[in-house]
């Protein structure tokens, strides 16, 4: 038969002294036991008063002066910016591992250092050193191989340093003769337009 209309929620909304949305009205104001008007007069005549002390001090202060501030302004610790102590020398010591190693440097000493200690090896034992007593001719088959290997390892390395100095210049010789051919490319227009005017 007939429609009931919805009922509407009333919302009530205490006024806190300050608007908290630009729609709300202020309320009227409760008054507070214990402060009479004749103390908030009080207050409102010392702010006005210290308000007039500052724009007077400005005045006779002159533009030369600065005016230190209580406190900066509290920005948001940003955690991505701060760096742990030793960062930037792990990074570029990383950095030169990483190149040492393209370059093959790392490995090249690394072969240096196993071909010593094989040179050691390789030095006749006094009585007492070793322990145990050896088979002169084992420890000279032993010494062999040893130097065989490293003589290998190190004629590797080098074949390698001279392939990749190979490829470097061969890479430098390309660059150049793209330069050359761009710059004779530029000096052909340069004259083609000149002709042309």
């Amino acid at each position: 038969m007939g429609e009931e209309e919805p009922k509407k929620k009333r919302v009530v909304v205490e006024s806190l002294g300050w608007l908290t949305e630009s729609t709300i009205m202020p309320k009227k104001h409760r008054a507070i036991a214990g402060v009479g008007a004749s103390s908030i007069m009080e207050l409102k005549a010392q702010l006005y008063q210290s308000q007039e002390d500052s724009k007077k001090s400005k005045d006779l202060a002159g533009p030369d002066i600065e005016f230190h501030r209580a406190k900066k302004k509290i920005t948001a610790h940003d955690a991505f910016s701060a760096k742990n102590s030793g960062v930037d020398t792990r990074a570029h010591k990383d950095k030169l591992e990483l190149k040492a190693v393209k370059d093959g440097s790392a490995s090249y000493a690394a072969l240096e250092k196993k071909a010593a200690l094989y040179d050691k090896l390789a030095k006749p034992m006094g009585l007492g050193q070793a322990g145990a007593t050896w088979d002169n001719d084992e420890h000279k088959r032993f010494v062999r191989e040893v130097h065989q290997e490293a003589n290998q390892a190190r004629e590797k390395a080098s074949e390698l340093k001279v392939r990749r100095q190979e490829q470097a210049t061969a890479r430098r010789e390309k660059l150049k003769q793209a330069y050359i051919r761009k710059q004779l490319e530029k000096l052909k227009a340069a004259a083609s337009n000149k002709e042309e005017t």
